[in-house]
């Protein structure tokens, strides 16, 4: 745009609308979709949108926040009349029984052998932990991977998803290309089992790495890490990055796996309830 008063200046178009959105309010000039028209005495300004011509601005919405608006508030204002909502939602879910659980799929004839694969690991996960669960568990597979993020809000990388009794995994036909489909499901029961005995007080780096190493078919190699409990235990609930959530998880395998040479299965799986000894406690 060219602005010219007693002197001229030629100034790019979204700097133009940015400034005028700080100086006045976003209110005025909503978004970067506008006609100019010179009307002599005042220039008169013609538009339509709130944004990138999906009806949220960007910089509105974030001096919004910054108000301290909710995101319900936010969207709400750009969005009227809309109810938040999920791709997931809609489906039509049948249910594959067993003595045990419940198997949720929108498709049956594929997802009706994972129904074996829940029972067999079921068993497993028991064995290796000394637990019997006590409640009846459900696992829900999503058809697609799309359905699945909406969903859990978990990333396409992680395979699986576990809310108290509910197993939320990905499409069995995509964990089998990728994954062991019975490895992930093991590993989501040792969760549960695992959660089933912790106390509230139970370190994060205790109840991942008893899983993690539990789910191991065969012992890995041996390895270690310096990194102290305190550092694993906020790489785990507070990662910078998906890197640091993964070095957390190795870490955390890494320790358990040597406290379980050391002391035994039996007992460390006993620390979820009893608690760490005073040593490793204070360590």
């Amino acid at each position: 745009m060219r602005l010219e008063g007693a002197s001229a200046i030629t100034v790019p178009e979204d700097v133009f609308y940015t400034a005028v959105g700080r100086s006045l309010g976003w209110s005025h000039l909503r978004s970067a979709m506008f006609d100019v028209e010179d009307r002599g005495e005042s220039v008169n300004f013609r538009g339509h949108g709130d944004g990138h011509g999906v009806g949220l601005c960007q910089l509105g919405a974030e001096v919004m926040g910054e108000e301290g608006h909710s995101y319900n508030e936010i969207l709400s204002f750009y969005y009227p009349h809309t109810q938040l909502g999920v791709s997931a939602q809609g489906l039509s879910w049948v249910k594959l029984g067993s003595e045990r659980f419940d198997l949720l799929t929108t498709q049956p004839e594929l997802d009706r052998s994972v129904a074996a694969i829940v029972g067999r690991s079921l068993r497993e996960a028991e064995e290796r932990t000394g637990l019997n669960l006590q409640r009846r568990v459900t696992v829900r597979i999503y058809p697609t991977v799309a359905a699945f993020r909406d969903a859990t809000g978990e990333p396409g990388w992680v395979a699986a998803s576990t809310r108290g009794d509910v197993i939320r995994l990905q499409p069995a036909q995509v964990l089998g290309r990728t994954r062991s489909l019975p490895s992930v499901v093991r590993h989501e029961l040792l969760h549960i089992l695992v959660e089933s005995k912790a106390r509230e007080a139970t370190p994060l780096w205790l109840r991942e790495g008893l899983v993690l190493c539990l789910n191991q078919d065969h012992p890995a190699a041996s390895s270690s890490t310096s990194a102290p409990f305190s550092e694993i235990e906020r790489q785990l609930r507070s990662p910078a990055n998906q890197r640091e959530l993964r070095a957390g998880y190795a870490a955390a395998e890494a320790r358990v796996a040597a406290l379980i040479r050391r002391y035994g299965p039996p007992a460390v799986i006993n620390w979820l309830s009893a608690g760490l000894p005073a040593g490793l406690a204070a360590h």
